[in-house]
């Protein structure tokens, strides 16, 4: 997302929540590192690049200086290690 301008990244998440079942979830990390935002040269391919910092307005499910991990969507259950273990469990167990 913080390769995108504004607009194109209300774009994506419309475009997200329109697939998402009326129960689904889907899950974004951003960025939230940058010094300065706008256009710059990338360090490798030496092309012009946009990057952001983005702010989401969905709940923060792990947030840090450097990174935001948010989830949209309703989700049936609520993410704890509890659930992703047994997920693990679940999927060993096929």
């Amino acid at each position: 997302m913080n390769v995108l301008e504004p607009e194109e990244q209300a774009e994506v998440l419309m475009s997200v929540s329109e697939l998402l079942k009326p129960t689904g979830t889907a899950y974004f990390t951003v960025r939230r590192d940058l010094k300065y935002e706008g256009f710059r040269t990338h360090f490798v391919h030496k092309m012009p690049t946009y990057q952001c910092n983005v702010v989401l307005p969905y709940k923060s499910i792990f947030l840090t200086k450097i990174v935001k991990f948010t989830s949209i969507g309703i989700s049936t259950k609520p993410i704890t290690k509890r659930n992703t273990e047994s997920s693990k469990d679940a999927r060993s167990a096929t």
